[in-house]
């Protein structure tokens, strides 16, 4: 006995070193799931998805060769957390003991599957529904590692819904609008990973599928289409639908047959006679003719024809089931023959088949009585097509309230028709260039565009006759300042006054007058149409206006396009005119019983606007007056020539005052006088002028100053000297002697008067001469004398009579006033 307790003692303490000896387990095992996720089974015995496996790895340290597990399994609970059932697994090693105790342990990792069928330790089945799933592992040494993994659903209820058949069976996939589209319902439908519907023909081929998700759709829509989005072809088909849930089971097939798919269109007549009418009783439109019916009769379930109003209140109504041709007169009355009101009808047809065709034909008809609103805008009535860029065109732009047909056409004044045109268009622009239709132009003169309008319900609108004119002639207007001196003639008020120029006061279609200052400031302005006045006014009073310059501009369009511009400068006078009078008389004659002279009166005036008028009083010493006038003033000067005064028979010299008055363009007056004598030395006799101073008498046949006499010779000298005193005070004349002499043969016409003159002339010549000589002596130059001598041609005295012969034995005394 002791001896065996040894041995027992030995054997331990050997088994302890030689455990020591092969190492001890410090590691638990290490899981490692392989396989995860929910999954779904369905234990009810039909063997599909029974059970489920759940695979997974584990790092583990046994004494082995290729590794074991000692123990493992899956822990099963429910939602409330208890454990219904644990599944476990235990292996051996495969080495026996005594090898263990020489090996050491060694690290393995290991693939295990544990499946779970659904029962619970009991061995009953478990209802349906989520189970929480644990696995474990146990290695030799005792450790446990243990992982909570995703559920596992028990579920045994097959898939189900229900399918309610339509009434009808039949559609037709026509796009009329009209069971296009096979409805079929899908009602409670259980809740399931995928459905899958199919649509299959006649030999069973699928034509269409369809899938979802979850729930299958209420309502099946299959709008005659294939899987290739293809029309199928008419004909009858069925429908199924499956579905198969997550734990395996599977619905049981639910088929649906006699679905007729037929999209056969209805042919159908559907005609209006117009879309637009006005019943008013004229004869023209007054209503529509609706032309309906059915060509394709098989299968035609009824038709109907009606009219709306815009409010969809129906006006007309007409139904029927026999096909048929029809016509239908809309003569805008309702159905109890009351009038319609004017506005847009809906006017719609339709046909309906058994296969669900439905051909639906609406058209949108015009009940108008009321004629075309048309308004126009007339461009240039009166035009000159002379291509100078102004109003070479007529244009005629008419727009319409609604859509009209219209014609027009243009005559002249004799009648006859120029051109016509027609049109369409709602709002038009007609524009006539003064050519006939064959591009000739047209003469000036005036014509007649008359129109016609009607619209689509055949209401017309008639409007007044256009007259036009074609006027090619260049027209003009220009002003004249108006002298403000005329103004109390005139009975003109304001402070400027202006004339209008023109040949053409009519037929302008704007006049503009404007004034402005040197700066360009506009300082009036006035305006006006059709007539251009006479005469235009500044309006204001004489101390509104300053004095100076202004630019006046005068512009005329008229109706023909001519243009028209008159620009010039005006000078507004407040000042009145200054003068420096100078007045120069020159010789007077005596003409029968007037004087003939000239007074210069050289005014030297200042005055910016112009002299307009001038008024010369002359007064002499004896009471005598005589008034001059006249307007305006050339070169400051202004003469008189004796007028009003009575000529005396001998030199003579008269006193005269003379007073002057100016009146400038705008009223302003300024008066001077003067004083001045006039000589009256000459006389004007057969054309020529004569001084006044007795002749120069001579002997006969004798040339000498003094053949006749001291007494005469005398008086001849004081007649030289007295000539002399003349051209001395008025030197710018010529002196003419004329020699004479007496033929007294002068009243006899034989050869000896003839005779005579040969013998007279020269005689004449010497006598001029002599003059001459006397007269250079008295200081007269000699070449501003001319001798002229005429014989005993020019008698001054009756050559019958002796005791008057010494008349015509004379030298006379004229001045050349050239």
């Amino acid at each position: 006995m002791k001896s065996f307790r040894m041995i027992t003692v030995s054997i331990f303490m050997f088994l302890m070193a030689v455990t020591v000896f092969a190492g001890g387990n410090k590691e638990v095992p290490a899981l490692e799931v392989a396989t995860s996720g929910t999954q779904y089974i369905s234990p009810d015995g039909n063997g599909v998805q029974e059970s489920a496996q759940l695979d997974f790895k584990v790092k583990i340290y046994v004494k082995s060769k290729k590794g074991y597990v000692p123990e493992y399994g899956l822990r099963i609970k429910n939602s409330s957390g208890d454990v219904i059932t644990e599944v476990a697994e235990k292996e051996k090693s495969d080495i026996n003991w005594f090898i263990r105790i020489f090996t050491k342990y060694s690290e393995f990792t290991l693939e295990k599957s544990v499946i779970w069928n659904g029962f619970d330790t009991e061995g009953n089945k478990v209802p349906d529904g989520k189970y929480n799933v644990e696995v474990w592992v146990t290695d030799s040494s005792g450790n446990i590692d243990e992982v909570a993994i995703d559920d596992f659903i028990v579920d045994t209820v097959k898939p189900s819904v229900e399918l309610v058949k339509p009434d009808k069976m039949i559609f037709s996939p026509n796009n009329d609008g009209n069971l296009d589209v096979f409805i079929l319902k899908q009602e409670n439908s259980s809740s399931e990973s995928l459905w899958t519907g199919e649509i299959l023909s006649e030999d069973g081929t699928v034509v269409k599928t369809f899938k979802w998700e979850n729930t299958a759709l209420p309502n099946l829509e299959w709008d005659g289409t294939d899987n290739n989005r293809n029309k199928a072809e008419d004909g009858t088909y069925s429908y199924r639908i499956n579905s198969t849930d997550l734990s395996g089971n599977k619905m049981d097939e639910l088929v649906v047959e006699g679905i007729v798919m037929d999209s056969t269109l209805a042919d159908v007549v559907y005609e209006l006679s117009d879309t637009y009418f006005s019943p008013n009783g004229d004869g023209l439109k007054d209503t529509i003719t609706a032309t309906f019916g059915q060509k394709t009769e098989e299968g035609l379930v009824g038709w109907s024809v009606s009219m709306a109003d815009s409010r969809g209140n129906v006006v007309l109504n007409q139904k029927g089931t026999e096909p048929g041709i029809y016509e239908a007169v809309i003569d805008g009355k309702g159905e109890q023959g009351e009038k319609l009101p004017e506005g847009a009808y809906t006017l719609g047809f339709s046909s309906e088949y058994e296969n669900g065709s439905r051909v639906v034909l609406t058209d949108t008809i015009y009940l108008d009585v009321t004629p075309p609103v048309i308004t126009f805008d007339v461009k240039n009535p009166v035009f000159s097509p002379d291509g100078n860029g102004s109003r070479d065109t007529l244009e005629i732009s008419m727009k319409s309230n609604k859509v009209v047909m219209w014609k027009g056409q243009m005559t002249n004044e004799e009648g006859a028709v120029i051109g016509a045109m027609t049109s369409e268009d709602t709002t038009s622009l007609v524009v006539l260039d003064g050519t006939d239709e064959e591009g000739n132009d047209l003469p000036d003169g005036e014509y007649t565009i008359e129109g016609y309008f009607e619209d689509l319900a055949g209401n017309p609108y008639v409007p007044e006759k256009l007259e036009v004119k074609i006027d090619r002639v260049e027209k003009s207007a220009s002003l004249a300042v108006i002298p403000g001196a005329e103004k109390g003639m005139r009975n003109l008020e304001g402070i400027a006054f202006f004339e209008v120029d023109s040949d053409y006061m009519d037929e302008v279609d704007k006049w503009t007058f404007k004034v402005s200052d040197t700066d360009g400031y506009l300082i009036y302005e006035d305006s006006g149409t059709e007539v251009l006045p006479e005469i235009i006014s500044i309006p204001g009073e004489r101390e509104d206006a300053e004095e100076g310059y202004y630019n006046v501009s005068f512009n005329t369009v008229y109706k023909n396009g001519s243009l028209s511009e008159d620009f010039g400068k005006y000078f507004y006078d407040l000042t009145p005119p200054v003068i420096d009078l100078e007045i120069t008389p020159y010789p007077f004659a005596v003409d029968g019983e007037n004087l003939d002279g000239e007074v210069v009166f050289d005014t030297n005036v200042k005055d910016e606007s112009g002299i307009y008028s001038w008024n010369l009083s002359l007064n002499d010493t004896d009471g005598n007056k005589t008034d001059l006038e006249g307007k305006g003033l050339d070169g400051d000067v202004l003469s008189w020539y004796g007028e009003g005064f009575k000529a005396e028979k001998e030199i003579s010299e008269k006193d005269f005052r003379a007073s002057l008055k100016l009146t400038d363009m705008n009223g302003n007056s300024t008066t001077v006088e003067g004083d001045f004598a006039i000589d009256i030395i000459a006389s004007f006799v057969n054309g020529r002028y004569y001084l006044m101073v007795p002749d120069v008498i001579f002997a006969a046949y004798k040339h000498n100053l003094f053949s006749r006499g001291m007494d005469t010779g005398d008086k001849n000298i004081m007649s030289i000297r007295k000539v002399a005193e003349l051209y001395k005070k008025y030197p710018d004349y010529s002196i003419i002697l004329e020699g004479h002499a007496l033929n007294v043969f002068y009243s006899l016409s034989n050869g000896r008067k003839a005779k005579e003159e040969k013998v007279l002339v020269p005689l004449t010549e010497r006598r001029a001469e002599a003059v001459k000589k006397a007269l250079v002596k008295e200081g007269v130059p000699e070449d501003k004398i001319r001798v002229e001598y005429f014989g005993g041609k020019k008698p001054a005295a009756s050559t019958e009579n002796k005791s008057i012969w010494w008349k015509n034995r004379r030298v006379e005394f004229a001045i050349d006033i050239k």
